[in-house]
């Protein structure tokens, strides 16, 4: 079914005709995965004829082509743009409070938060992803040399996951290749 389909059938045939005082809200996540961003956005000017008060919140990567689709929406002023720096203060509460769980001095921990928060730029999934590994460390030689290797950017951390799972798949089969050939001298043996 194409995107036009669904929305005139979803939102136009059905949602657009409730008549209705409270907003319906409606997320959608990920706009910058879609190959159609062009055709869902323009989607968006039609809203005005929905009979049900609209919210819509929309997460996406800032990509030129994204940018310039909102750009052509009108009015203006139905559309409010975040960055990843409006999420810093959230950030800030997140790390502070999950920090008190680190070992380390306050001054450790401190240079800990300062380092995540400043690496992150402003990527609340990074910061978790970053302060699960810290969290998991036994020393505090372990978590600098985690803050270290952490990659910036979920991209470079998802090849860095990648990477360690296939060095764990590696080791795994040369662990039961190892247990079966055990295995199979003992059989020979008895």
């Amino acid at each position: 079914m194409s995107p036009q389909m669904i929305w005139n059938r979803i939102f136009i045939g059905v949602l657009f005709e409730i008549e209705e005082p409270k907003p319906l809200y409606i997320i959608i996540d990920a706009l910058d995965e879609s190959d159609s961003v062009n055709t869902i956005v323009g989607f968006f000017q039609s809203i005005e004829t929905s009979r049900i008060p609209l919210r819509l919140l929309v997460t996406s990567r800032k990509l030129p082509d994204i940018t310039t689709a909102f750009d052509r929406i009108s009015p203006g002023s139905l559309l409010t743009r975040l960055s990843l720096s409006d999420n810093l203060d959230d950030i800030k509460l997140y790390a502070e409070s999950e920090m008190k769980y680190m070992h380390g001095s306050l001054k450790f921990q401190q240079g800990v938060f300062e380092a995540t928060i400043t690496r992150a730029e402003g990527n609340f999934l990074w910061v978790t992803l970053a302060i699960k590994e810290v969290l998991l460390c036994h020393s505090l030689e372990d978590i600098s040399q985690v803050l270290e290797e952490m990659p910036s950017g979920m991209e470079s951390v998802y090849g860095r996951w990648k990477l360690q799972f296939v060095v764990c798949l590696d080791h795994l089969i040369l662990l039961l290749r190892n247990q079966s050939y055990l295995g199979l001298h003992i059989v020979n043996a008895l």
